[in-house]
């Protein structure tokens, strides 16, 4: 029994030499949660549809969700569709989100614009909408998709190639 003391005691001083007195001391020690390491990145995030910004004055008319892809139909009045992309342009590319197809204008005076953003995609499409009556207002659409697989955020394939069984022994 004195002999495995005296080796658990050898085994500690060899492990306070190996790591450093200040490593053992630091065990318990409080500890500045922003200082540490923390995984994150992208794929980390939420990254939400409803968190998405919508103009102010922006009344939604339709909200659908299918499969993956989640959208929206708003109207506002008082502003021009180049507008709308241009709200969208200045806010997302802010907050990260790179441009997959940057705002332009179709042949049809309507406006578009895609952004992707940790294999999110949202496409904006805006266009002038003449009531009844004569008054105009713009109707603009938020298309949401989200990636199908987590691999299409992390980059890390899941599937299986034809032929390769595994190791060989």
């Amino acid at each position: 029994m004195t002999a495995s003391r005296s080796l658990l005691r050898v085994s500690a001083l060899v492990l306070a030499g190996v790591f450093g007195a200040g490593t053992l001391a630091a065990c318990g020690a409080e500890v500045d949660d922003a200082a540490q390491v923390t995984i994150g990145g992208e794929r980390f995030e939420k990254i939400r549809f409803a968190d998405l910004p919508r103009p102010t004055g922006a009344e939604s008319k339709v909200v659908e969700a299918k499969d993956l892809v989640e959208t929206e139909t708003l109207e506002v009045t008082g502003v021009e569709p180049q507008a709308v992309l241009v709200y969208y342009t200045e806010i997302l590319e802010t907050e990260g989100w790179e441009v997959g197809e940057k705002a332009q204008a179709n042949r049809d005076g309507s406006w578009i614009g895609t952004w992707n953003l940790a294999g999110r995609t949202l496409i904006v499409r805006s266009a002038l909408k003449t009531a009844a009556d004569g008054t105009t207002s713009t109707e603009f659409s938020l298309n949401f998709k989200r990636p199908v697989k987590n691999d299409q955020i992390t980059g890390i394939h899941n599937k299986k190639k034809s032929g390769v069984t595994g190791p060989a022994h």
